[in-house]
C-alpha cells in the first residue's frame, strides 16, 4: 500500500486527473491564499489584566485569546487537520501558568513550590503546556519555526491528532496547554510544509528552509524512512534527522533543504521510503498574489462599478486585498471637487505581498480617483509597506486621491522573552525569532506518560 497526500497531491502528478478534481485544487489555492490574508490582518494580543504584586493571574483581554486560537487553527486548516476549540478551565490555568512564567525569571515545566505566585493549578498546566516567553499570539508562529529545538515539538503539537481542547493563558509570557487531548483526526500522516498549495509567505514567518520541514506520525514508522525531493524533476539534496518519539506524535522526522530554498511558483514531490508503507506527496509553493480571489477580496475604493474589469472577479493578494468582484469599491458622491469622487472604472485592489492598489479613474465633473486599496504585508523580518497609486482626477474638478498606505514590515517580531531548553533543567539560551518556548513532552516522558494517539 502506498499512502498518497490527499487529492492535491493526486492532481499534481501522483495519480489521474478530473476536471472537478483540477477546479476543486483551483479552489484550494484560492481559499489557503484568503485564509492566510484574512486570519492574519489582526494579530493583536490584548492587555493583560493580572497583577504580579499581588499574585492575581487575571486573564487576557479580547481579542488576544481568539487571535491566538485563529493562528493555531489557521495552521491546522493548511495542513487539513480539524479545527480546535478551548475549554474554560484550561484557560484558566493556563492563564496561572502564564502569571507564574512570566514573572519568575525563566520556564520551567516543573515549577518549584518556592516560585513567586506559585498555584498547583498553574504548575499543572506547565506540565502540560508548551510555554514560551513571549505573548500567546506571537507565540504560535514561533512554536511551527521551532528553530533549533531538537524535539521540534512545539510544531508537532499544534499539528497533533489528539489535539483539543487547548487551553490559551497570556501575561507577558503565555501557556499553550495541548496535552491530554481528546482529538481524533487518526490521519496517517501530517507533513510541514502541508500537502498541496501552501502560501509562499509561510516559509518565510516559519524560516522553513532553515529550521527544517517536518513529517510526523502515529502509525508509520519514519525512523529508517530516506527522503527524496525533486523540482521539475531535478532532485533538491537534503538531510534527515530523526526526532525522539511521543512529541506530539509517535514518529516524526525532520527534513532540512541543503544548499537551495524554496521558490513560490515551483511544485516539490516528496517521497519518502524505508518506511512501514511507502509515502509520496506535492508541496505547491503559491504565489498569492497570482491567485484570483474572486469577490471575497476588498475592491479598490473610487469606482461605482468597482472591482477589477468592472465587476469582474478581484485578486486576492498575500494580504487578501483584491478587487472586490461584481460590487466593488465604493465611491466618494461629491459633485465637483474633492476626495473621494465616483469614477468611471474602480480601482483595483492592492495585490501581492507589498499590497500595490491602482486608484479608480475620476469621471467628469466628479471629483479625485478613489484609492487604491490598502496592502497588508504582515509585520516581520522583509516587510514591505504597501502603497495604493494615486488616482486620476479631472484637472477641473480636482485632485487625484492618494492611495492608501499599506501595512508595514517592521522587521522582528511583536514579543521577545526569555526562553527554557527542552534538555531537562532551566537552561536558559536564546531564539533567532527572540521568543522563548519549551514543550512539555520532556517532562511527560519522564513520567512515563504516552501522549501520541493512533
Amino acid at each position: 500500500m502506498r499512502v498518497v497526500g490527499s487529492i492535491f497531491s493526486v492532481i499534481l502528478g501522483v495519480g489521474a486527473v478530473t476536471a472537478a478534481a483540477g477546479v476543486a485544487y483551483a479552489d484550494r489555492r484560492s481559499e489557503v491564499c484568503q485564509r492566510w490574508a484574512a486570519d492574519r490582518v489582526d494579530r493583536s494580543e490584548g492587555t493583560w489584566t493580572g497583577d504580579a504584586n499581588t499574585c492575581d493571574p487575571g486573564d487576557v483581554t479580547e481579542p488576544g485569546r481568539t487571535n491566538a486560537l485563529k493562528i493555531l487553527n489557521l495552521y491546522r486548516f493548511l495542513a487539513e487537520m480539524p479545527e480546535v476549540t478551548t475549554d474554560p478551565v484550561r484557560n484558566t490555568k493556563a492563564q496561572q501558568c502564564a502569571l507564574m512564567q512570566s514573572i519568575n525569571g525563566g520556564l520551567s515545566h516543573t515549577p518549584p513550590t518556592t516560585w513567586k505566585c506559585y498555584t498547583a493549578d498553574g504548575a499543572e498546566a506547565s506540565g502540560k503546556s508548551n510555554i514560551s516567553g513571549g505573548k500567546g499570539v506571537a507565540s504560535m508562529d514561533t512554536y511551527m519555526t521551532d528553530r533549533n529545538v531538537a524535539q521540534m515539538g512545539h510544531r508537532r503539537w499544534v499539528l497533533a491528532n489528539s489535539l483539543g481542547p487547548v487551553g490559551l493563558g497570556s501575561a507577558t509570557g503565555s501557556c499553550f496547554w495541548n496535552l491530554n487531548g481528546t482529538g481524533k483526526a487518526a490521519k496517517p500522516f501530517v507533513a510541514w510544509p502541508p500537502i498541496g498549495p501552501v502560501p509562499a509567505d509561510v516559509f518565510r514567518v516559519n524560516s522553513l528552509d532553515t529550521a527544517g520541514w517536518t513529517i510526523q506520525s502515529d502509525t508509520i514508522n519514519l525512523d529508517t524512512a530516506t527522503v527524496t525531493i525533486t523540482d521539475a524533476g531535478q532532485d533538491r539534496p537534503v538531510t534527515v534527522a530523526v526526532l525522539p518519539p511521543n512529541y506530539g506524535s509517535r514518529y516524526a522526522i525532520k527534513i532540512t533543504p541543503s544548499g537551495w530554498t524554496s521558490q513560490a511558483g515551483h511544485i516539490y514531490a516528496v517521497s519518502l521510503q524505508g518506511t512501514s508503507m511507502p509515502v509520496a506527496y506535492t508541496v505547491d509553493v503559491v504565489d498569492c498574489s497570482t491567485v484570483d480571489g474572486g469577490t471575497s477580496g476588498t475592491g479598490g475604493a473610487g469606482g461605482t462599478s468597482g472591482g477589477v474589469d468592472a465587476g469582474a472577479a478581484g485578486r486576492a493578494g498575500a494580504s487578501g486585498a483584491g478587487g472586490a468582484g461584481t460590487s466593488g469599491g465604493t465611491g466618494g458622491t461629491g459633485a465637483s471637487a474633492g476626495a473621494g469622487g465616483a469614477g468611471a472604472s474602480g480601482g483595483t485592489g492592492g495585490s501581492g505581498t507589498t499590497g500595490t492598489g491602482t486608484g479608480g479613474v475620476a469621471g467628469a465633473n466628479t471629483g479625485a480617483g478613489g484609492a487604491g486599496g490598502a496592502g497588508n504585508a504582515p509585520p516581520g523580518a522583509g516587510g514591505v509597506s504597501g502603497s495604493g497609486n494615486a488616482g486620476t482626477g479631472d484637472p477641473t474638478t480636482g485632485s487625484g486621491g492618494a492611495g492608501a498606505a499599506g501595512r508595514s514590515g517592521s522587521g522582528g517580531s511583536d514579543d521577545a522573552g526569555g526562553c527554557a531548553c527542552t534538555t531537562p533543567g532551566r537552561g536558559h539560551h536564546s531564539l533567532p525569532l527572540g521568543l522563548g518556548l519549551i514543550t512539555a513532552a520532556a517532562m511527560a516522558l519522564a513520567r512515563g506518560r504516552r501522549h501520541a494517539r493512533s
